[in-house]
Parts: structure tokens; C-alpha cells; sequence
């Protein structure tokens, strides 16, 4: 789009606009079409949410954002990831947020920041009382000095409620040869927070080279605080001994979190069954995804029998998970008996985009038996057991079970690449989809 688009773009935001959303993600505006929005956004009311991720923007179109933060008081979310602000563009940013009241959302991930900006956000997180969320990470300097800097930070007053510092793709180093936070800077954000518990409900370290001390540290914070999100997935070292720390953190603190996202850890049945324990007392938790683990059928008949007693998980994610029929099946039958399970995923997507072996095998024998639990259940919503090895008979079976079940609203169970397993869609029927 460039800065002839941006231009174009100004009537829109004028005062008397009804827009609402902008989003030019990726459209090579620059700084000088950076400055052209700014200069826009002073005097708009009416837009709440603008994404300018991907957008070459450096520090000048960063400072001339952040004189537009300064005047105006209806933006909600400003999104300009993926640029090249650096910190002097961070510290413009930070500084404006001292005098912004309206701002509730910021990301400012991969854009190269270091201790300095890192600094001055941390700073204008102790005297701004409006932000609710900051994203950061990727190519940035997340190290253990940010972690300390931002733990007191939030244990200091601050009225941030999510904060995400994962990190960028496998191997990628951000700013300052760092690999993200690692266990000793978990250990000291863990710490702080553990003695001066925040307002922190939302947590997300994925890819932060997080081990089995890290993962203990959270769990100690996880005991005496209020967050209800934990992500740590691709934090491939917490493995089977961190995840139990987590698993014991949830049996210690049965009120507190609601969703567990350990995904791409180097874990075995082992936690799965540690965390199915910590099912059976902690009633709170609604959503957890082992995606890409090694749970096999011994962890799905560890969480079966969990679901058999437990009354809050909303949400089981189970992708990738080498589970065979027999922790098929076991899945099935407790859902005869689970009356709050929405959404249970046990696809498999290995053969497909990784080119690996099939992972998990749910066969014929597997889909006859959810075919079976959906005549009596009428809480689960969403069933994905796709590329996973349903073939006719199992196929026939879900269809069958379709038209007694119309409370599921979809079903997967497509073989990939097969074509003959064709989608249908229910339209405006009340009846559930199947792909």
C-alpha cells in the first residue's frame, strides 16, 4: 500500500468516522505512513483497535505514534509488531503511555527492543493505570534482566492483567544472543511475584528455554497467585518432572487457574498421568492441551478416568499425542459420564505436514466407540479425531450417531489426503456439520 495507501486511509479516520478497526498489517507504509496515521489518530474518537504489524517502521513513525497516544483518548489496542522501533521507539512509546488513559492493549513483539526500552516500559508500567495487556518476545532482548525488571514492575501496582513474552521460532536469538528467559530468569519473575502477588492473570512464555526448575519456580508462584492462563508450550525441557510440579501446583491451588498450555514438551505418560490426578481434586481448570506429546494410550486412560470424575475441564487438546484405540476408546466411554467436557481434540496432523509416522491411531475401532458415547452425551459441542485412521465403518457410525446427537455442532474425522471422505455442511440446520 505504501504511503500514498496511508493517505488514502486519513478521510476514514476523520472526526466524525464510524470506523472502528483498522487493520493494514503488512502493507510497506514506513515511517512516513506511520506519521501520516499518527497525525490522524490525534484527533480521531471513534477508532478502537489499529493494527500496523509488519510495517517497516522504525523509531521516527514509533515517536510520531506515540505523540498520537498522547492526545488521543478512545484507542483501545495498538498493535505494531514485527517492525523495527528499537528502543528509542519503545521508550517514545513507554513515555507516552504516561500521560495515555485510554490505551488497553499493546504489542510491541520483534521489534529489536532491548534492556533500554524494556526499561522505560517497565517504568511507565508502575504509573499507567489503564493498560490491561503488553505483548513483547520474538526478536526482542527477553533475557533474566527483563524478567526482573518486569516482575517488579507488576508487583509494584501495575494494572497489567496478560502479559506475553513468548519468544520467536525454534533457534531464532533474539536481541543480545538470548534465547528467552531460561530458568533463571522464571526463577526471579517467579520469585517476585510469589512474595508481591499482581493483578497478573494471563501468563505466556512459550519458546523461553524453560526446564524443570523454571517450571517449578511457576508452580510455587501458581500457588499463592491469581493467574488463570499459564502457556508454556514449546518449552521442550519441563518435560515429565515439570509438568508434575504443575500438577501439584493445581491439587495446592484447586481455585485459581483455568486454562494450561504445555504443548511440544518432551513429556510421556507420565504427565499426563500427574496431571490427571490433579484433575481428579481441582475442579477449576477448563481448558488443558498436551498437543504434541507423548501421552500414548497409558495418559488417555489416566485423563479417561479423570474426566470420569471431573466436573470443570471444558477443553482437552490431545493432537499428535500417540494415542492407539485402546486410549480411543477409554476417551469415548468417559464421555458417557462427563457432563462438562465441550471440545476434545485427538487429531493427527503428523503424516500430513511433517511428513512423520501417524501419530495418533484412532481406527475404526476408536470412532465406533464416540459414535456410541454421542447417543447419550449431549455436553460435548466440538470432536476432532481427523487423519487419525477413521475409515467407512467408523465414518458411517459418526453419521449415524448425527442424526440421534444434535447438540455436537462439529465433527471431524476426515482421512487425509483421502478424497473420497468428502465435507458436508449442515447449513442452517440444526444439525451438526461433518467434515
Amino acid at each position: 500500500m505504501g504511503v500514498e495507501g496511508a493517505k488514502a486511509l486519513v478521510p476514514l479516520l476523520g472526526g466524525d468516522s464510524a470506523l472502528r478497526k483498522l487493520n493494514i498489517y503488512r502493507t510497506t507504509i514506513g515511517d512516513e505512513g506511520a506519521k501520516v496515521i499518527a497525525i490522524a489518530l490525534e484527533s480521531n474518537t471513534s477508532l478502537l483497535d489499529i493494527n500496523l504489524g509488519a510495517n517497516a517502521i522504525g523509531s521516527e513513525g514509533a515517536v510520531a505514534l506515540a505523540a498520537a497516544l498522547r492526545e488521543n483518548t478512545t484507542l483501545l489496542t495498538l498493535e505494531v509488531g514485527s517492525n523495527a522501533i528499537g528502543d528509542d521507539g519503545a521508550k517514545a512509546i513507554a513515555e507516552a503511555l504516561g500521560a495515555n488513559s485510554g490505551l488497553h492493549a499493546l504489542d510491541l513483539r520483534s521489534n529489536g527492543v532491548g534492556t533500554v526500552g524494556i526499561d522505560a516500559l517497565a517504568a511507565a508500567l508502575g504509573t499507567n493505570s489503564t493498560l490491561r495487556k503488553l505483548r513483547l518476545g520474538g526478536a526482542d532482548q527477553i533475557c533474566p534482566y527483563s524478567a526482573h525488571v518486569l516482575a517488579k514492575a507488576l508487583s509494584a501496582g501495575s494494572a497489567l492483567q496478560e502479559l506475553d513474552l513468548a519468544c520467536g521460532s525454534h533457534g531464532v536469538t533474539g536481541l543480545g544472543g538470548h534465547r528467552g528467559l531460561g530458568d533463571d530468569g522464571v526463577k526471579q519473575f517467579g520469585a517476585v511475584l510469589a512474595a508481591h502477588p499482581s493483578l497478573l492473570r494471563v501468563l505466556r512464555l512459550g519458546r523461553n528455554n524453560i526446564g524443570v526448575e523454571g517450571a517449578r519456580a511457576l508452580a510455587a508462584m501458581l500457588g499463592v497467585g491469581s493467574l488463570r492462563v499459564l502457556d508454556l508450550s514449546s518449552n521442550y525441557d519441563i518435560g515429565d518432572e515439570g509438568a508434575a510440579a504443575l500438577a501439584a501446583a493445581l491439587i495446592a491451588n484447586p481455585t485459581s487457574l483455568l486454562e494450561l498450555n504445555l504443548d511440544y514438551i518432551r513429556s510421556g505418560p507420565a504427565a499426563a498421568t500427574a496431571l490427571a490426578t490433579a484433575l481428579g481434586a481441582n475442579s477449576a481448570l477448563e481448558k488443558l492441551s498436551l498437543n504434541c506429546t507423548e501421552i500414548r494410550d497409558e495418559g488417555a486412560k489416566a485423563l479417561a478416568a479423570a474426566l470420569c470424575a471431573n466436573s470443570g475441564l471444558q477443553d482437552l487438546a490431545l493432537r499428535d499425542t500417540f494415542i492407539g484405540p485402546p486410549g480411543a476408546v477409554a476417551l469415548a466411554q468417559a464421555l458417557a459420564s462427563n457432563t462438562t467436557l465441550r471440545e476434545l481434540n485427538i487429531s493427527n496432523s503428523r503424516d500430513v505436514w511433517e511428513g512423520a509416522a501417524c501419530s495418533n491411531h484412532v481406527y475404526d475401532a476408536g470412532a465406533v466407540a464416540f459414535a456410541q458415547a454421542l447417543a447419550n452425551n449431549s455436553t460435548l459441542l466440538k470432536l476432532n479425531i481427523s487423519g487419525a485412521g477413521v475409515e467407512e465403518r467408523g465414518s458411517a457410525a459418526l453419521k449415524a450417531a448425527l442424526e440421534m446427537n444434535t447438540t455436537l455442532e462439529f465433527v471431524s474425522a476426515i482421512e487425509y489426503p483421502n478424497p473420497n471422505l468428502k465435507p458436508r455442511t449442515g447449513g442452517v440446520t440444526r444439525y451438526p456439520r461433518f467434515f
